[in-house]
């Protein structure tokens, strides 16, 4: 598995557990999940633009 791979599967994981926590009501979970995913999305937006560049 290739990072940009890894990277879309650690975001679509999060993505489920923030709709889990969301059903749930669960709001710490909410916001450590919302925390992540931008961490992630922006990662992930910075490995494609530099992969772009080679």
């Amino acid at each position: 598995m290739s990072f940009h791979q890894w990277l879309e599967t650690q975001l679509a994981d999060i993505r489920q557990a923030q709709l889990d926590a969301t059903l749930q009501g669960n709001n710490p979970l909410i916001q450590t999940t919302s925390i992540k995913k931008r961490c992630l999305t922006e990662v992930l937006e910075a490995y494609e633009s530099m992969e772009g560049t080679r």
